[in-house]
Parts: structure tokens; C-alpha cells; sequence
């Protein structure tokens, strides 16, 4: 019992560690340029090959609604943007 405690607590560290760092990836990338959702999940299967798409999927979603980026339509396509506190 002790053991599968100690094992839930580190997959929940371990979880939120991994959801940080997917944080501040999507903060810098859309702090240097407007992007489409298709170009965040691409740059991060990328920068990540062994961590299953449909597993990224649900945290991206999750830091897009944490962050609540700025959208802006071009050309018929919505992009996502970050104003820095400059």
C-alpha cells in the first residue's frame, strides 16, 4: 500500500513537472511569434518524439485555457499570441 502511495505521488510530481515544462515551452514560443494550435502540437511532438501525441494533446489544451493566449484570425486561420510585459 505504502508502496503504489509513494508511486501515485511521484506520477502526480512527475506529471506536473512535465505539464510546467510544456508551460513555459508554449509561453516562449508564443511570446516570439503568432502560431496556430497545428504549430505548437507540431513543435512539441518534435522537441519531445517519445511522449505520445494523444498524450500531449490534453495538456496543451490545458495551458491554453491556463494562459488564455490573445487570438487573432489571419487569413482565415486562428493564431495564438502572448504580449510580454515589456
Amino acid at each position: 500500500q505504502k508502496l503504489y502511495f509513494l508511486h501515485k505521488h511521484y506520477y502526480i510530481f512527475f506529471y506536473f513537472s512535465v505539464e510546467a515544462s510544456f508551460e513555459e515551452d508554449v509561453r516562449r514560443y508564443l511570446a516570439r511569434k503568432p502560431m496556430t494550435t497545428t504549430e505548437i502540437l507540431r513543435k512539441m511532438t518534435q522537441k519531445r518524439p517519445n511522449f505520445p501525441k494523444e498524450d500531449i494533446m490534453p495538456l496543451l489544451v490545458n495551458i491554453l485555457k491556463r494562459i488564455n493566449p490573445h487570438k487573432q484570425k489571419i487569413k482565415g486561420q486562428m493564431y495564438l499570441t502572448i504580449k510580454t510585459g515589456n
